[in-house]
């Protein structure tokens, strides 16, 4: 299971205010020399409503995020409604520019109106006793900026909405800056706010892209006629008048939903009591905890459910909570990486630039490899960078390049000209039309030629790339850098709509001039319109649809759509797409996204997902569109995927198949891998009951030839929900005998039969025997049954490149000639590197142990595992770092690094996957920290995994 280790449940406490802006807010501020002799307040009024139902006679507070001093007005707690109004006054000569946090505390004198089925001892629509709800607290976030010298005049200049969403949504924010996140800026704050509410109400079992918990607003649940936005009539047959309700959309009548869930408890509990509980499950939950997880969401699950509301609006509890939404993606990886801007393709390149100050400052010198030299824009003194007219660096390759990392080094001076905010472009026409690959906004480099990484999602080839700033660190006239490089995939990928044959065919088209071949013909001026024979908007029981068959199978792991010319209302929403290998008699579903949108017309948005497998056929279904109109329409569509397609190498020739138990030979092992979903794997432990963790039921495959295994697929049987796995683990081996995890899940279920979901294990090396070992199924059932099982993997695998011929090892220390560092790379655990640091303590930072291997030709490493020793766990390595150097050690590069790392058990192999484009000479394990401070340090085994050249 995969999590994010930003979310570690640390102090939410707010970072000190150098992250935002400085004291006073701005550039209104006054000038030292025009200070007014009587100086000036400025004042700022902020509006907006605690909804939760309405919660009155609350107390509102206000806190400016940069340090500056704001002074509330008297009138300062909820109305009846929930409504406040409050003025907040800054110091005398001093302007009001600032992200400001605003609470809401129930008191002993407030109330609210309950807008669940039952709020402790109070019923639906009625108002709460103070005493369930006193000491809650509810927050959310803003940026206020007022004029300077600004005057109270009973007109807000902010609105804030208040509720259960935005407090925990707020959480999530200051967590993420109290671990370093910048939201300097209100567009950096603006993301923050973005992505943490799409990751709450992913945590709430909602997966959408568009949902965003501060800036739309819910209403009070406790009455119907909060949800109604009119009425539309018309005559039936008979020519009588039929009206009927039209309800407010359905995104915000889920955020109301949700909201409102929080407010169900019972009469020994309290909403504060609630809203700590989810608070605490919502932390550990993003720890990669299975059971908080489902506490929080069953909860929420059970109150929408109950809610008299619900079924009114048309929805249903599962409508809104997905209880089996897994709370990340998978780990995705465009595969081993390859420095793009090596000498040899940069020998035929040309460079140019908006403008360079001089040739020696010019756009040739941000990739020569040499810190000392850097490009400098000055824009013939025109002003600073802006999105209209933008600074900007080019590379033109001679042949066409595929590029996902882009890696900045700062110049030697000047932070004020550093770039912030930049966008990455791709072309293959010469520069005639530009792709936007990535934009990149608040960049921040914190020392003078630092480097940093950022990357984005393409497989694509082209030839020219450009980098476009927008905005540099102090808006100054002058731009500059040190160095540029660019890093992409080994293995690329094509827009299979340009390069392979097909036909196009589609639900509806409104006309020739507008039908299914107009959406591959890569101009985004025309456009595939279904009108659905005026039958009304798409929906998941009639979805609107548009497909591709290919004369050749091809991968597809990327959905490419450009929005039509004009109609926003009939832009794509909700919608999956689906791969097929038998001309449609089947259709697998390969992702789904909800509540997408397109900012602007022409836009071209990318949808990537985790697909290697070939296929003949794909189709984009649209379950809704923006407005549910009765049009849809897109302008372009891509099938973007490997050129080279992965395979399920459980299903190669020679394969054999073998299983604890089958209940018989119809429902053996081999039935699992028969690529029938309607044969199936039945264990029955010969009726010994339920599979456990010392005696797992499992399924095995062994191949003719060792292949890379990294996705693992499980399709449910056809019935009996009670015996799918729940915990199970990937096991891998290259004699059968001995078996090493590749990964663990547990907790896991399927919702429907027949579904077949998706796990991804970062694994690139090649094993002959693969076992799924099931130690838990949904119901402790003494049946264990699977439909179809898949071992997916690329078509290449790494090698420890440590075997390789012509290396050579050293050490910091070893302890003798029998622990010394070649022991580390013999391919025996039964050895182990013992470094004893020649008796004078730990490793440390400042003085690390280290382990060395030279090779004789440079290599990318993009793998490492470790084999803990056979003793002495105190001796393990703890935090350590993996450096590379092409200078015989003068000089080393970070690669990747690790901190707070153990071992289980002794003599366990662990692996630590990594994004490396960058070939080396020389790699070094730096280890600054062991398990227990010891003064011996000690490895069984090494391995830097790569692929061979």
């Amino acid at each position: 299971m995969n999590t994010l280790n930003m979310f570690k449940l640390a102090s939410t406490s707010f970072i000190a205010a150098s992250l935002l802006s400085a004291c006073g807010g701005g550039d209104n501020d006054p000038k030292i020399d025009n200070i007014p002799m009587v100086p000036e307040f400025t004042v700022a009024e902020v509006a907006g409503a605690m909804i939760k139902g309405a919660v009155s006679n609350a107390d509102v507070s206000v806190t400016a995020l940069n340090g500056s001093n704001l002074t509330i007005g008297a009138a300062r707690s909820t109305d009846q409604n929930g409504v406040f109004l409050v003025e907040l006054t800054s110091d005398a000569g001093f302007g009001i520019n600032t992200i400001v946090k605003l609470n809401v505390a129930a008191t002993d004198s407030s109330a609210m109106q309950c807008d669940a089925l039952r709020c402790g001892d109070t019923d639906f629509a009625q108002a709460t006793n103070a005493t369930a709800i006193a000491g809650t607290v509810f927050s959310t976030l803003g940026h206020l900026k007022v004029p300077f010298g600004n005057k109270a005049d009973g007109v807000e200049d902010m609105t804030l909405q208040v509720n259960a969403l935005t407090t925990l949504a707020t959480r999530l924010v200051e967590l993420q800056i109290s671990q370093g996140r910048n939201v300097s800026t209100p567009a950096l704050m603006a993301i923050a706010q973005a992505d943490m509410s799409a990751l709450l109400l992913r945590v709430f079992g909602w997966q959408t892209g568009n949902t965003n918990v501060f800036t739309m607003p819910v209403v009070a649940a406790d009455k119907l006629e909060n949800f109604v936005k009119g009425e539309t009539c018309e005559n039936n047959d008979s020519g009588e008048q039929v009206c009927s309700t039209q309800f407010i959309d359905e995104a915000t009548i889920k955020l109301s939903l949700l909201n409102a869930s929080f407010a169900q408890f019972s009469s020994d509990e309290n909403l504060k009591s609630v809203m700590d509980a989810a608070y605490s499950n919502l932390g550990s939950a993003l720890e990669g905890k299975a059971d908080p997880l489902m506490a929080l969401r069953q909860r929420i699950f059970e109150a929408i459910k109950i809610h008299p509301l619900t079924s009114e609006l048309g929805l249903t509890a599962e409508s809104v909570v997905d209880l089996s939404l897994a709370l990340f993606d998978e780990a995705s990886s465009s595969g081993p990486l390859i420095e793009v801007t090596t000498a040899s393709n940069l020998a035929g390149a040309v460079f140019s630039a908006r403008n360079a100050i001089s040739d020696a400052e010019s756009a040739s010198k941000a990739f020569d490899s040499n810190l000392d030299t850097k490009w400098l824009d000055h824009n013939d003194w025109l002003g600073a960078p802006s999105k209209e007219s933008p600074s900007w660096i080019q590379v033109d390759f001679a042949q066409a390049h595929a590029v996902n990392r882009v890696f900045i080094t700062s110049a030697n001076d000047a932070p004020e000209r550093d770039p912030e905010d930049f966008t990455v472009l791709g072309s293959n026409d010469g520069g005639q039309t530009w792709i936007t690959l990535a934009t990149i906004i608040g960049a921040s480099f914190e020392q003078r030629l630092s480097r940093q990484e950022f990357v984005f999602t393409n497989g694509q080839k082209y030839l020219s790339y450009r980098i476009n700033i927008t905005k540099n660190k102090n808006n100054d006239t002058l731009v500059q850098l040190a160095d540029i490089q660019l890093v992409g995939p080994v293995f690329t990928t094509l827009d299979h709509t340009n390069i392979v044959a097909g036909i196009a065919s589609a639900s509806n088209s409104i006309g020739d001039a507008e039908n299914q071949d107009k959406a591959f013909d890569n101009d985004p001026t025309t456009k595939w319109l279904d009108h659905n024979d005026w039958q009304g908007p798409p929906t998941e029981e009639k979805p609107s649809w548009i497909q591709m068959d290919f004369t050749e199978a091809v991968a597809v792991d990327q959905l490419v759509l450009i929005s039509a010319n004009d109609a926003p209302a009939r832009d794509p929403e909700n919608f999956s797409i689906l791969a097929s290998s038998d001309d449609g008699a089947t259709w697998q579903k390969l992702a789904s996204w909800v509540g997408e949108s397109f900012d602007a017309r022409g836009e071209r948005k990318a949808f990537s997902f985790t697909n290697q497998l070939a296929f003949t056929s794909y189709r984009l279904e649209v379950t809704k569109n923006k407005n549910n109109d009765g049009l849809l329409q897109i302008a372009d569509i891509d099938f973007v995927g490997l050129e080279v397609p992965g395979q399920n190498h459980a299903t190669v020739t020679g394969a054999t198949y073998s299983a604890r138990f089958s209940i018989s030979d119809t429902e053996g092992a081999a039935q699992a891998f028969d690529s029938d979903i309607n044969t199936k794997w039945l264990d029955h432990n010969d009726w010994k009951g339920a599979p456990t963790v010392q005696n797992p039921a499992w399924l095995q495959v062994a191949l003719p030839q060792a292949h890379a295994v990294n996705t693992l697929s499980i399709t449910s049987a056809g019935d009996a929900p009670e015996r799918d796995p729940e915990s199970f683990e990937l096991l891998a081996s290259n004699d059968g005998e001995n078996w090493i995890s590749l990964g663990a899940w547990a907790g896991e279920s399927f919702s429907e039969r027949s579904q077949q979901r998706i796990f991804g294990v970062a694994n690139a090396l090649p094993y002959t025997h693969y076992r799924l070992a099931i130690s838990k199924n949904a119901n402790n059932d003494g049946l264990v049954q699977i439909a179809e099982v898949g071992m997916v993997g690329p078509n290449y695998a790494f090698k420890d490149l440590t075997t390789n011929p012509s290396t050579a090892f050293s050490a910091r220390f070893s302890i003798g000639d029998a622990e010394s560092a070649d022991k580390a790379f013999d391919g025996d655990t039964n050895t182990k590197w013992l470094d004893h640091n020649d008796w004078k303590g730990a490793p440390s930072t400042e003085n690390p142990a280290w382990i060395q291997i030279d090779f004789s030709d440079p290599h990318a490493v993009s793998g490492l595992a470790i084999t803990s020793a056979n003793d002495a766990p105190e001796r393990d390595p703890e935090n350590f770092s993996l450096l590379g150097s092409n200078d015989g050690g003068e000089s080393w590069t970070l690669v990747s690094t690790w901190v707070g790392e153990s071992w289980d058990e002794r003599l366990q192999r662990r692996s630590f996957d990594f994004n490396n484009g960058f070939e080396f000479l020389s790699y070094r394990l730096s280890i600054s920290k062991n398990a227990n401070n010891d003064g011996l340090l000690q490895i069984a085994e090494i391995e830097l995994l790569g692929l061979d050249k």
